[in-house]
């Protein structure tokens, strides 16, 4: 037997459910790349294809039952999480405190910190100064208007304030 009539063999009930629309797209690749040179599944093909348009109008149509929606999901759902594995919740204040403390655990983190206090101390203190400040006097005198009487102020700065 040829290689031909083997791939004919094997792919022969994937003809039916190619006609029907129900063959997955890797296999329906396959199959039309098959069919590009097999006139024997080319044939049965076009022989499959009334029944396949006659089959529409052969089954009586039904509404499915409302519940059967619902019934099919929770069964999908149950199913899904039986395969998925377990897991346990992990409470906020955990889970924050795990990521920062895992994050402050690194070498790397931890000298950026330490070398950021370290400049962030330093600055401050230079721009603040050295915390004694000398007053200050300034002298302001304010020329009369029309028959105003002439005043002076002396303004006085200590500290920080």
């Amino acid at each position: 037997m040829s290689d031909d009539r083997a791939d004919c063999n094997d792919l022969r009930d994937d003809l039916a459910a190619y006609a029907l629309g129900a063959l997955g797209a890797d296999d329906a690749v396959v199959l039309e790349r098959h069919l590009e040179g097999c006139e024997s599944c080319n044939a049965r093909l076009r022989w499959l294809s009334p029944a396949v348009d006659l089959l529409p109008a052969t089954v009586q149509q039904r509404t499915p039952p409302p519940s059967l929606r619902e019934n099919l999901m929770t069964t999908v759902r149950a199913e899904a999480a039986a395969a998925e594995p377990a897991r346990e919740p992990v409470p906020a204040r955990e889970s924050w405190w795990a990521g920062f403390r895992g994050l402050m655990l690194r070498p790397a983190t931890g000298m950026a910190v330490l070398i950021l206090l370290v400049v962030g101390v330093g600055a401050g203190y230079l721009l603040r100064g050295s915390g004694t400040a000398e007053p200050t006097t300034a002298l302001v005198k304010a020329q009369p208007l029309n028959n105003a009487v002439p005043v002076s102020a002396t303004l006085e700065r200590s500290g920080d304030s």
